[in-house]
């Protein structure tokens, strides 16, 4: 006869499996359709089409040429393509995105790289497009940036009639 604690019964109890994540290491190469309900993490190649209903993670020194679809998608490597990405999109610092993109909500965080076109969709159905040639996240040695010409000093005082 065994005996269990009721602390160790609870534990037990409250203990799920962990949710499996597919991987194609940097050693490895796929060519053609990889389809999965789960997360994926590519850290070697992939040629074709990828449908993905969780997380991609596109790891740094990755290459990735295909047509994606997942729930959203972060790039630290190289993904070519047509992107469909019904959440966030995030190309991190070493990230390049090249192809028609078509997304949420995009983050670009600095030194990344995003090519091609771009749809913002709102979720609602309506979509926003644009020609992103060589976006890039705006550097913080690079001085100015476009835009407003005000100095921050003008920028902080009040409008008029405020």
């Amino acid at each position: 006869m065994s005996y269990e604690s009721p602390a160790v019964a609870r534990m037990s109890s409250q203990t799920t499996a962990p949710e499996s994540l597919s991987l194609i290491d940097r050693y490895s190469s796929v060519d053609g359709t990889f389809t999965t309900t789960r997360d994926v993490r590519i850290e070697g190649e992939l040629r074709g089409t990828l449908r993905c209903d969780g997380y991609v993670h596109v790891a740094e020194g990755a290459v990735v040429e295909a047509t994606v679809e997942a729930a959203n998608i972060t790039v630290a490597g190289q993904l070519r393509g047509s992107i469909a990405c019904r959440g966030k999109l995030t190309i991190l610092n070493t990230g390049q995105v090249q192809g028609t993109i078509t997304t949420q909500l995009l983050v670009v965080n600095e030194g990344g790289r995003c090519e091609g076109e771009l749809q913002m969709d709102a979720g609602d159905g309506a979509t926003q497009s644009m020609l992103a040639s060589a976006v890039r996240a705006p550097s913080r040695r690079s001085g100015r940036q476009g835009g407003d010409d005000r100095s921050n000093e003008e920028k902080a005082s009040p409008l008029p009639g405020d």
